[in-house]
């Protein structure tokens, strides 16, 4: 049924960390705050019961690893996919694409 293969489910994406302490040099640094700065994200996937996907989403927005949220939302084709790939577009600006504060104990 190809109408059935059309029809599409709403996802939602989250990024989040498992841990928010890390060793570095020996010595524990704890992140308050880690975001990434993207432009878009880019969804591709290879499915069987219909054509392979590509969607995109312009968002120029930022991921609060430590805190998840929703990052994305997308409207995804049903089907058993084979293949799934989630590109993250990083911003092009003088602002850094990656931003972490935290504590460092020496």
């Amino acid at each position: 049924n190809k109408k059935k293969w059309n029809e599409t489910i709403p996802s939602a994406i989250s990024y989040e960390t498992s841990s928010n302490e890390v060793t570095l040099a020996g010595k524990s640094f704890v992140m308050e705050s880690l975001f990434v700065n993207y432009s878009a994200f880019h969804l591709k996937g290879e499915r069987l019961q219909g054509e392979s996907i590509h969607l995109i989403q312009d968002n120029n927005a930022a991921i609060d690893f430590i805190n998840p949220s929703d990052a994305s939302n997308f409207d995804i084709p049903r089907g058993t996919y084979t293949k799934m790939i989630l590109e993250t577009v990083l911003q092009s600006t003088n602002e850094p694409s990656l931003q972490i504060k935290g504590v460092y104990d020496l």
